[in-house]
C-alpha cells in the first residue's frame, strides 16, 4: 500500500468512528445544529494537556514553563503565534469564518477540498442561511462523504454533493456550471507533501474567484526550515536518526521549529506557501489574510491562515 494509500485508509477508519457515533443522532433525526454540537462534543472531548494521540507521536517534551499546568481541564495550545495554556479550546475552525467572509452576495458554489465529515460545510450553511448556494464536499474518504451527504439531507434546501478528491489526480471542471465559486482547505493540503503547482492553475481556470487555506505551513517562509524539512522527508533514513534526539518544547521561541519538525515527522506539505507566492507575485491572486500561527488544538501543528481573491 502506498503513503496516499495508507493516509487515506486511516482517515477513512477514523472517519468511519466518528460516523457510527452520529449514527443514533441521525437515526432520530436531529436538525443540523444539533448534529454539529454532538460532533463538537466528540471532537473536543479531554483526552490530557497534550492530546493523547499527539502525544504518543513526540519523542521528547519538556514542558517548561507550562510544567505544573498539565491538569485537567487544561490543555496546550496555540493562539495567535504563541502557546498558552486553556481550560476552554479556542475557535479552531477560523477558515469557516475566512470563506463566510468571502462569499459576496454573488456567490453561487462553496468547494471544500478534502472536506472531512463536511461539518465545516455544514457550518456555513448555518452562517450564510438559504441563500442559493451549492456546497460542494470533495473527498477522498468513502465515510466522509457519506457523512456529508446524511449533513445534506438533514436540512432542507442544503443543496450539496460530496465528491472523490485527489489532490494527485484531479479535474475541476465540475466548476464551470457554477458562475462564482469560493474554494477553500483546512487541514488537508497538509497530507500532500508536494502540492501540484497546476492545482492553482485547475482553480482560476474553473471560476474561483476567492480561496480560503487553514494549513499549518507558516514554517515554510523560512528557507533553512523548509529545506531541512524536504530533506529529511526524503532522507527517511536520516530522519530516523535525528528522532529520537528532538525535544519539544513549548517555548514561544521555538514555535515555529516546533511546528517544522512535526511537518517533518509526519511528511506533511512543504511547499503551498511558495506557490501562493508565486501566483500573488505574477498577480494573479491578491492576498487579503496571511495569519501565520494563528491558532491549533494541537500546539506542534497550529493553522496558518491564508484568504485570496483572484486578482483579475
Amino acid at each position: 500500500m502506498s503513503d496516499v494509500e495508507q493516509r487515506i485508509a486511516t482517515y477513512d477508519a477514523n472517519w468511519q468512528r466518528i460516523l457510527d457515533q452520529l449514527e443514533p443522532d441521525f437515526a432520530q433525526g436531529r436538525d443540523l445544529g444539533q448534529l454539529i454540537a454532538r460532533y463538537d462534543a466528540i471532537h473536543d472531548t479531554y483526552s490530557g494537556f497534550i492530546d493523547q494521540d499527539t502525544a504518543r507521536s513526540l519523542p521528547s517534551v519538556e514542558l517548561g514553563k507550562f510544567a505544573g499546568q498539565d491538569v485537567p481541564p487544561n490543555r496546550l495550545v496555540v493562539i495567535d503565534g504563541r502557546y498558552a495554556a486553556v481550560s476552554d479550546l479556542p475557535e479552531i475552525r477560523p477558515v469557516v469564518g475566512l470563506v463566510e467572509r468571502l462569499a459576496d452576495p454573488a456567490v453561487d458554489c462553496i468547494v471544500e477540498f478534502g472536506a472531512g465529515l463536511g461539518f465545516n460545510l455544514a457550518r456555513l450553511r448555518r452562517r450564510l442561511g438559504e441563500r442559493p448556494i451549492t456546497y460542494v464536499a470533495c473527498e477522498p474518504t468513502a465515510a466522509g462523504r457519506a457523512t456529508a451527504e446524511r449533513l445534506f439531507a438533514a436540512e432542507s434546501g442544503f443543496q450539496g454533493v460530496a465528491r472523490p478528491f485527489d489532490y494527485h489526480h484531479f479535474d475541476l471542471s465540475f466548476l464551470r456550471q457554477f458562475r462564482r465559486v469560493v474554494a477553500f482547505t483546512c487541514h488537508s493540503i497538509e497530507q500532500v507533501v508536494q502540492l501540484r503547482p497546476d492545482f492553482y492553475d485547475a482553480l482560476l481556470t474553473n471560476n474561483v474567484v476567492a480561496c480560503a487555506h487553514a494549513e499549518p505551513v507558516g514554517w515554510q517562509r523560512y528557507r533553512n526550515l523548509a529545506d531541512e524539512a524536504r530533506t529529511l522527508i526524503e532522507d527517511r533514513v536520516t530522519w530516523a536518526k535525528l528522532l529520537p534526539h528532538w525535544r519539544f518544547i513549548p517555548d514561544d521561541d521555538k514555535l515555529v521549529e516546533n511546528s517544522a519538525k512535526w511537518a517533518a515527522g509526519c511528511r506533511y506539505n512543504t511547499n503551498l506557501l511558495e506557490i501562493i507566492s508565486r501566483y500573488a507575485e505574477a498577480g494573479l491572486i491578491r492576498l487579503e489574510v496571511l495569519d501565520y500561527e494563528a491558532v491549533g488544538d494541537n500546539p506542534f501543528n497550529p493553522s496558518t491562515l491564508i484568504a485570496w481573491r483572484r486578482a483579475r
